[in-house]
């Protein structure tokens, strides 16, 4: 669905308005006091997850009432929260009265509920609210040099974890992983070199975020001595000696 603000009167009066009304259907989250009644045409449409769970033959079809369980890093009272009001206003809004952390921890469990409920539109949005975050809030440089773990100062390596269960090309998962180049390649100690070796989809994700930066590079003096030819190359494939 296209942003309510930017579409034409007669579209959202004749096409979008209608999603808004009943029928209606309730969510529920097991083991809590909470319940949100949501337009059903908007859920389903929206949501192929919610589609099949109240169109098609699962049991909460006959009663309209979905109880979801809740899944550590994936759904919560927040995140169903935040996924409503994307599903119905197409915004995120980052609490900045959160911590750092919390701010990309939560903007990382929703883009995985919305990855499980199969909602899209949300990726790019969330990397650019993560990147945000990490810019407003470096690691200070030490001295006159500067930290090479200045861009991932706010994040752990539970978001590593938490965002290498999204699928593979995920914009969140490239944020990340693009965040941690500089000290990747920077000098001292990398952030998270212990992460990159234990979780696989993180290390293959910054593989691809550095030779994407590696091939931006303007100058011909950046050389390395190839493992099996043993023979001096330049970064952009130019064999040297």
């Amino acid at each position: 669905m296209q942003d309510d603000l930017d579409i034409d009167v007669e579209i959202m009066v004749t096409k979008i308005l209608p999603l808004y009304n009943g029928p209606f259907v309730k969510l529920r989250i097991k083991s809590s006091d909470v319940e949100y009644t949501v337009s059903k045409p908007l859920l389903c449409q929206e949501s192929a997850y919610f589609k099949a769970m109240f169109e098609g033959e699962f049991s909460e079809d006959a009663e309209q009432i979905a109880t979801l369980e809740p899944v550590e890093g994936v759904l919560s009272v927040r995140s169903v929260q935040c996924l409503l009001q994307w599903i119905y206003h197409k915004r995120y809004f980052v609490n900045k009265k959160q911590p750092a952390q919390e701010q990309i921890s939560s903007a990382i469990e929703l883009a995985r509920l919305a990855d499980m409920c199969m909602v899209s539109g949300l990726g790019l949005h969330l990397a650019q609210c993560i990147k945000d975050v990490l810019v407003a809030n470096p690691d200070p440089d030490i001295g006159l040099m500067r930290n090479a773990n200045k861009n991932v100062f706010a994040l752990t390596g539970n978001h590593i974890r938490m965002a290498g269960c999204l699928p593979t090309g995920h914009a969140v998962r490239s944020m990340i992983a693009s965040a941690s180049v500089e000290g990747f390649l920077g000098r001292g100690n990398f952030k998270f070199a212990s992460e990159a070796r234990e979780y696989p989809t993180f290390a293959s994700d910054l593989l691809f975020e550095v030779k994407k930066a590696l091939v931006t590079m303007k100058w011909k003096s950046a050389e390395f001595l190839d493992p099996i030819t043993r023979k001096t190359m330049s970064v952009n494939g130019v064999l040297l000696d």
